[in-house]
């Protein structure tokens, strides 16, 4: 991501630095609070970070008064971005620096501490390793559904029943993984895919002039991968093991949904969404709960 693109996320941001490029890179979601570099130590200071200039920060400069041969050794590194918090006033000679050194300076009225919250989660997100499937997505009954099957098997209309049924569609045919962390992956659609449906014999269907635009969401944490498999007479009976299935090293529950002339492939999906939701959310398994009556009615039966 380039500090330019970041600039146009937090209209905020008013930039304090002229004639300076905004095509920096920006690599990493941490964020620094830079205290002893301020100084002029700057063994092991991590400069690729965005560095964060909260009110502490304003009154050890204003304490040192802005001392250039102190400050020297900090801008000389190539850092991507200094933000000035809280809308503290900063010296002209620290932003000359800056303009010398081709650091970009902005200034915004956010506190830091939020600040360096919300701009964690946002750069985490955006900074994400992220890989791009052929599959629907959508939020139903509050978790990231993957739908994913073979092509022409009809996992776009099955989406489609679904939004008209008041679950929320997040891509349909493509869809961006975004793997932030070992529990949180973020599926998004693509820029040019938002909002539409292919359905093979009627064409693009846009989701929000059709059903309004509570019927999307942006984006949705996976959460279960159903995969629409054609009935073989090999499917689970009694469902009570969990299964799993890998992306990217990622570990993600999955569930198979058997597809064949005349069965309701809607009424599948959501039942099987809200069966998931008892055995993880209330610890409920109606297949456990069968074995242990059975056992039961063996044991008094002896």
């Amino acid at each position: 991501m380039l500090v330019k693109d970041l600039i146009k996320v937090f209209p905020d941001f008013e930039i304090l630095t002229k004639n300076v490029s905004l095509d920096k890179e920006i690599k990493v979601a941490e964020l620094s609070r830079p205290g002893i570099e301020l100084t002029g130590y700057v063994e092991n200071f991590p400069y690729y970070r965005i560095q964060l200039l909260g009110l502490q920060e304003i009154k050890y400069l204003e304490h040192i008064n802005y001392d250039k041969d102190k400050l020297l050794s900090f801008f000389e590194k190539d850092i991507p971005l200094i933000i000035v918090c809280q809308n503290l006033e900063i010296n002209d000679a620290f932003i000359r620096l800056g303009e010398e050194k081709q650091v970009p300076i902005v200034k915004t009225s956010i506190r830091t501490s939020k600040l360096q919250a919300h701009l964690f989660s946002y750069l985490e997100e955006q900074l994400a390793p992220c890989k791009q499937i052929h599959a629907e997505c959508l939020n139903i009954y509050g978790k990231g559904v993957l739908i994913t099957g073979a092509s022409g098997i009809g996992k776009s209309e099955v989406a489609l029943d679904l939004v008209k049924n008041g679950h929320f569609l997040i891509a349909d045919d493509s869809v961006i993984l975004k793997f932030i962390d070992d529990n949180n992956i973020i599926a998004t659609a693509p820029e040019l895919l938002k909002n539409r449906i292919e359905i093979r014999g009627v064409g693009i269907i846009d989701i929000t002039k059709l059903f309004g635009v509570t019927s999307v969401l942006n984006k949705a944490k996976v959460d279960i991968i159903l995969e629409l498999k054609p009935l073989d007479g090999s499917e689970e009976r009694i469902g009570q093991d969990i299964k799993y299935t890998e992306i990217n090293g990622y570990k993600i529950p999955k569930i198979n949904i058997p597809i064949s002339a005349g069965r309701n492939i809607t009424n599948l999906i959501e039942t099987a969404v809200a069966n998931f939701n008892l055995k993880r959310e209330y610890n409920y398994d109606a297949s456990k709960e069968l074995i242990q009556d059975l056992h039961k009615i063996i044991k008094d039966n002896k």
